[in-house]
């Protein structure tokens, strides 16, 4: 398997000021409005749609769970350095899995240890998420990286903690402090400050929620958006910093 190219950070650094806004990207565009307000807001939703990927965020951690990290599977490749023992938890070490999903997409998991607590089997804590995903893109890769979670098998859910990061072969980049997953309802939420950045520009806000089936992400508290003419990252002149929100509430909500 070619190694995934989006594990380093590209482009520069999101703004450290923020306006006070409230966005909501989906399929749909705003009704009325036209101009410059119209087409900042229509590249903002473009540019939000390849940075965020709330669909593959859900897919990433859904393989982790039902992959059969535990159970073993003859259709995986599953394999690990070791397994302790440690106050009576069981302990994996280095445990990696790999496969293909259901479009036949390869994908490889990794970890630095998973551990089932003894006293709540349902309970295993993972070290040092590591996941990739084979994109429709040619050589197009989807990386993910968690400091630590929580997996609860028996509530469908996995709190990502200290550091969760996603990268894209194209460029892309969206890190948060902590993300909280709900498989059952394919959700994704963080109420910590979120941030991205990418070819066509950068983008924070105060907290996050992703839906899976509606394909839609919100972003609430202080909302930011730089986006960059031409989708040039390189581009010191001309930057369109974007209230996130329909262009009447860009116009309303900018300081």
């Amino acid at each position: 398997m070619d190694e995934p190219a989006g594990r380093q950070a590209r482009g520069r650094a999101a703004p450290s000021h923020a306006s006070v806004g409230h966005a909501s990207v989906g399929h749909g565009m705003p009704a009325g409005g036209d101009g410059p307000a119209r087409s900042s807001y229509s590249r903002f939703v473009s540019f939000m749609k390849f940075l965020l990927p709330a669909a593959a965020v859900v897919l990433f951690i859904s393989l982790f769970v039902y992959s059969g990290f535990f159970d073993r599977d003859d259709k995986l490749d599953i394999t690990f350095r070791d397994i302790a023992t440690q106050n009576d938890d069981l302990r994996m070490v280095s445990p990696r899995v790999s496969g293909l999903n259901k479009e036949g997409r390869p994908y490889e998991l990794n970890a630095d240890t998973a551990t089932q607590d003894a006293a709540q089997p349902n309970l295993v804590r993972l070290e040092n998420i590591d996941a990739d995903l084979k994109t429709d893109e040619a050589n197009g890769w989807l990386t993910l990286n968690a400091a630590r979670g929580l997996l609860d098998t028996d509530r469908q859910t996995l709190k990502l903690d200290d550091k969760v990061d996603l990268f894209t072969t194209q460029g892309y980049e969206f890190h948060a402090k902590k993300a909280d997953v709900n498989f059952d309802k394919g959700t994704v939420e963080s109420d910590d400050e979120v941030w991205g950045q990418g070819p066509m520009g950068t983008l924070r806000a105060d907290s996050l929620s992703a839906d899976n089936a509606s394909e839609t992400i919100n972003f609430s508290g202080r909302v930011k958006a730089t986006i960059y003419p031409g989708g040039d990252a390189g581009s010191e002149k001309g930057q369109d910093e974007t209230q996130a929100g329909t262009p009447d509430d860009q116009n309303e909500g900018a300081q």
